[in-house]
């Protein structure tokens, strides 16, 4: 088995403390790449250190939302210099999240414009965190020509016609544990009759650990695989057919 797990957070507390272990039990389940993705400056910068020392590991730059009100002047230079790093595949995770108060709405479209102009100068894929803020979201894409471009929803759980809305602009979904849940039957029939082309995996670790070790905290790469067997079965494809689509997925869509 070769996975790869497109979104986890291996500088997280929960994970960086035993960062070597988490790695090599990832390999050992057969989740052979992980891209440890950003939540600040300071964050991008140690996804980079763990992208430079570990085998397998990629990294992200970019701002969340509930850090938006957060960001420094130098947070701007500092991220426009970490992207050239060669270990770097993405931006992300950026977006709005309007089911927290971490920060304004406002303040967090500022950040979230900032960062599409940067990404889209840096010809990097894009990861979107997108909560309760679907509307917003597409038209902020939309206003800055991201059409048809490498953009992901990562984690996506919401409704259906957003799917739909999400999909018809060329943008892709990624799926994470939460589809094994007993009660995502919604979520589900999303992921069933969404592309197999366009499927990625990812944990969004130390989050969101997937049935059956939903008790399981903190979650890790190592059980992507969970989510895999549960994904092939409700698309009636192999594992091997899904562990080949998915990994070739990710392959293209982040340049890998």
């Amino acid at each position: 088995m070769s996975l790869i797990d497109t979104h986890c957070h291996l500088t997280s507390k929960a994970l960086f403390r035993d960062m070597f272990g988490v790695c090599q039990r990832a390999r050992a389940a057969g989740v052979a790449r992980m891209i440890t993705v950003a939540t600040d400056a300071a964050d991008s910068r140690r996804a980079i250190a763990a992208a430079d020392h570990y085998r397998g590991v990629s990294a992200t730059v970019g701002i969340h939302p509930h850090e938006a009100a957060k960001v420094k002047a130098g947070d701007w230079q500092l991220l426009r210099e970490l992207r050239h790093n060669p270990n770097v595949v993405a931006w992300g995770e950026i977006g709005l999240d309007y089911h927290y108060d971490f920060a304004d709405h406002k303040t967090q479209q500022d950040v979230f414009s900032a960062q599409l102009a940067d990404a889209r100068r840096s010809g990097l894929p894009v990861i979107i965190h997108c909560r309760e803020a679907v509307a917003d979201v597409v038209a902020m894409l939309e206003d800055h020509g991201y059409r048809d471009r490498r953009v992901v929803f990562h984690c996506f759980s919401d409704a259906s016609d957003e799917a739909d809305e999400i999909v018809d602009r060329g943008w892709w979904l990624s799926f994470t544990g939460m589809v094994t849940f007993k009660n995502s039957k919604d979520l589900r029939d999303i992921a069933r009759r969404y592309p197999l082309e366009q499927l990625m995996l990812e944990t969004d670790a130390p989050y969101l650990s997937p049935e059956p070790h939903r008790k399981i905290k903190p979650n890790e790469p190592r059980l992507l695989v969970h989510t895999a067997a549960f994904l092939a079965d409700l698309k009636g494809v192999t594992p091997a057919e899904l562990e080949a689509l998915t990994t070739a997925n990710a392959e293209l869509f982040f340049g890998l």
